[in-house]
Order: C-alpha cells, then structure tokens, then sequence
C-alpha cells in the first residue's frame, strides 16, 4: 500500500551567468510540467538580469502524489549539466496520508563535484550533508541542530514632524550609540547577518537589523513594556524625549519591512511589512499598528524547538499565562526573556511536537517521546525553581500590564481655532466614538472629510487605520493621534 507524501523543497543555486543561465535550458528539456517549467525559466532570467558575475538563484517547490520526481530530476539534470555551480537545498518530507510528521534532510554539492544524486532519495531517511559557512546559505542550513535563537526584523525608523537637532539626536544616540542595546540585552544582531549593524543610519532614517527571543511585531505593539528597562536605566533622557515629542507633537514612523515570529523551524518571514506610529503622552511612548500587507514565511530551514514559557510561569506563579491578556502574556515573556539574557541564565529548549507525536501522545503509545518529554519537563521544572525568587516579581509585575482604559474630558467650551482646517479619521481612536469625533472637532469650526486628499490638514489616527495609512504617508498629511487632538483642543 503506498502511503501519501510530499515533497517540500528549497534549493539556492550559486555559480557563474553562464551556468544560471544553462539551468532555464535545461528546464526546457528536462521538466514536463509546464506550470514548474516556466516558474523555473522566469526565475533564471530574472536571476539575469542582474549585472553581478557570480549569480544566485533560489527555487522552491512542494510536489504531490502526481509530481514526485519531477523537480528531482531536474535538480539532478542540473548538477550533472552544470558542475560548476554550488547546491544547498533542504527537503522536508510530509507524510500527507497518516499524518506521521515531517522529515528534514540537507544536501550540498559543491562547485565541481555533482554529488546530489535526487533519483536514489526517497525522504524517510534523514541526510545531512555538510554545509560550506558562507553568508549565501542560510544559518539554519550551515548549523541544522543547532537549536534556533529567536525571531528576526528588520526596518526602518522615520522621523515625523519638526524634529529639531536635539531631539532627533537623542534619538540617535540612543540606538546609535548603542544605549538601548545595553539595558535591553534581549535585543541581539541577526545570526544571518552577523556582519551588519544593528542600528545604521541611513538619510535621514535609522536602519535596523534585529533578533530576540520575542516576536518583535508584538515588541513594537507593546513598545512602552519593551522599553521599561531603557526608561529605567535613563530616565532624565528618556522623558525628556517624551515630553518634547508631546510638546511638539513630534512622531516617529516604525516600519517593519520584514519580521518572524519566534523561528522555532528557522522560518523567516521575507514578504511582511508592518507599520506603526509612535507618539508620546508626555511620559512614555505610545505605539499604535496602523497598516500591514500580505505577508509569507520562507520555507522550514532547520529543526523546531521553543522556549517553555507557559511552563516556566506556572510553575513561578501557580497560575496559567493563558489567563493574561495579549499585552500582559507578553510582558511575562519579555520580562523572562530580559531576565536569562541579563544574568546569564540560559532558558531551557524543548523540540516541538510532530502531528504523529501529539496524535500517539493522546493514545498514550509513545513511550520514546514520553521519555524525552519528562525529562524536557524536568528541565523546564529545574529552571523555574532554580529562579523563582528573582522571576516572580518579574510576573507579578507582568500581571498589571493591562493597558487602562483611555479616558477623555469633553471640551465645555468651544471657539473656532480649527476653521478653514480640515480633518480626515482612520483607526479605532481608544476612549473616543467616530461620531464624538467629528462633533467636537466641527464645534471647532473644523471641517471633517470622509476621503483623504492633498489637502487635508490633519489626519486623526487610531489603530488598524488600514489603507488611508499609507495614503496619507504618501500625500504627506499630517497626522495626529488623539493626544496630540486633545492638546490643540485645551
């Protein structure tokens, strides 16, 4: 009885214009399925495009019951056909039939030595050939068990409004001269990009490139928790940039380009933006998510593991971090992250399930994966106990990380210092409705529009503004979260 699988593959070809190029010949000859054939063609001579002499290109491809082996007798046909070029590609077999989780291999054939031989694999015995260490093949290849450390982002920071030189220059100092690295030691380099700064200055944006144990969308969510320990450390800067940015309404514009979430398979995203604006309450800054696109996740590049947060908590607080809201789950996270980075207390790893495991643990007949699960547990135990005098008013503090409800006074008094101005909303605006919105800035003599255009003065913002977001960017309107409102409205 055959058994239902697939094939994912993710394959980097590295070599010379003249061999690339041959790949889209012999994909011509060699691949039969026209949709995989044009996909290979178009990505060669995109590939060509580019002016470089050394080229890479980059494949992927998940094949079914129909296709099997079709992309591997390409891949063969290939490294035959052209020696010169260097292959690295990961191939995670799916049992698609019984469920029987995934099985990860590596193969590397170097320049010269046409040693794939794809015909003769069949996927259920795990190979790992070894890796050259050069920046061109992802970590997670050149190191496949080697636990993986955290998420990845990388973006840029933007100045929004009439930055003078001393506040623009807190800033950069800040990030620059590595003040916030130092009182946020779970903010590390990106492993695939040892040789780039953190923090560069790029125009007149800051550039970043970042790792942390954290989803760092989540960290630039919940920006205030993640900076506690720089406001802490520099409290005279740190508010004083706050009070300037509310004084002079300054914003700062945060935009993720890129982002994972914790790479627990060395996954990395490479196709997600995100955006947010960060403004002030005269004590600490605010983040709110305006606007994301589409976003993917590049194939699995290694062996899955993660941090046991949820067990590590409960054990610290006899209670469940499923009982905490987003923001407070995720000041108990980073508050354990900070912590084992701070001290130099590594946090234990365990391998995540496979869907057979979770499906055998419930059956209750997996004796070898109950074995290593009790001794990740102990692990997990150990580190819990170990540090529960110094965690626990970490959590105890995590626990009050509740955002309060926003409050806001209704002007009594009204005169007509937004005439001829007019005014655009996006966003959910906390503590406000729409309609209160619009009334109190028409008291005013404003004019609220329901499109944005060039000439709208102000556009009022909240959270998950959506697409106005980036029209308003691009327009170049002035934006406004309702603190900033409330000031002019005093």
């Amino acid at each position: 009885m055959s058994v239902g699988f697939c094939m994912e593959y993710d394959v980097i070809f590295r070599g010379g214009r003249e061999d690339i190029a041959q790949m889209a010949e012999i994909a011509k000859t060699s691949v039969y399925d026209t949709s995989l054939r044009q996909y290979i063609v178009q990505e060669v001579e995109a590939t060509l495009e580019d002016g470089e002499d050394v080229l890479m290109v980059r494949l992927s491809n998940s094949d079914d019951d129909a296709t099997h082996g079709i992309f591997e007798e390409f891949l063969d046909a290939v490294d035959q056909g052209c020696p010169a070029l260097t292959i690295a590609l990961s191939a995670l077999y799916v049992d698609t039939e019984y469920g029987e989780g995934d099985i990860l291999s590596m193969f590397c054939s170097p320049a010269g030595k046409s040693t794939l031989n794809m015909k003769a694999f069949y996927g259920l015995d795990a190979h790992f050939d070894p890796m050259p260490d050069e920046d061109w093949i992802p970590y997670g290849w050149r190191h496949p068990k080697e636990l993986p450390p955290a998420a990845t982002a990388e973006g840029v920071l933007s100045f929004l409004g009439d930055w003078g030189a001393e506040a623009r220059n807190a800033v950069e100092e800040a990030l620059l001269g590595g003040k916030l690295l130092k009182t946020l030691p779970a903010l590390r380099p990106d492993p695939q990009k040892e040789t780039q700064p953190v923090f560069s200055k790029e125009g007149e944006t800051i550039r970043f490139s970042l790792s942390a144990p954290v989803n760092l969308g989540d960290a630039a969510q919940y920006l205030d928790l993640a900076l506690a320990p720089y406001a802490q450390t520099y409290p005279e800067s740190y508010a004083a940039l706050c009070r300037t940015m509310r004084e002079k309404r300054l914003l700062l514009h945060l935009e993720l380009e890129s982002y994972s979430n914790p790479n627990t398979a060395w996954s990395y995203s490479d196709s997600s933006t995100w955006h947010f604006l960060l403004s002030s309450d005269g004590q600490k800054l605010l983040s709110r998510f305006t606007w994301c696109a589409t976003y993917g996740f590049s194939s699995y590049n290694g062996l899955p593991a993660e941090v046991p947060v949820e067990e590590i908590y409960e054990v610290v607080t006899g209670a469940s971090l499923d009982d905490l809201d987003e923001r407070e789950n995720f000041a108990a996270q980073w508050a354990l992250h900070t912590y084992a980075a701070r001290h130099d207390a590594p946090l234990p790893l365990v391998r995540c399930k496979t869907d057979w495991e979770m499906e055998m643990e419930e059956w209750g007949d997996d004796e070898d994966w109950d074995e290593e699960e009790d001794e990740e547990e102990d692990e997990a135990l150990a580190y819990a106990q170990d540090h529960r005098e110094a965690l626990l008013p970490l959590f105890a503090q995590a626990q009050r990380a509740s955002a309060p409800i926003p409050a806001h006074d209704q002007p009594q008094s009204f005169d007509s210092r937004f005439a001829g101005k007019t005014f655009c909303l996006g966003g959910d605006v906390a503590g406000w409705t729409d309609r209160e919105l619009r009334e109190t800035i028409t008291k005013f003599g404003g004019t609220v529009a329901d499109t944005l255009t060039p000439q709208t003065d102000y556009f009022v913002y909240g959270t998950g503004v959506g697409e106005p977001f980036t029209q308003a960017l691009q327009q170049g309107v002035s934006f406004l979260p309702v603190e900033y409102l409330q000031d002019m409205m005093a």
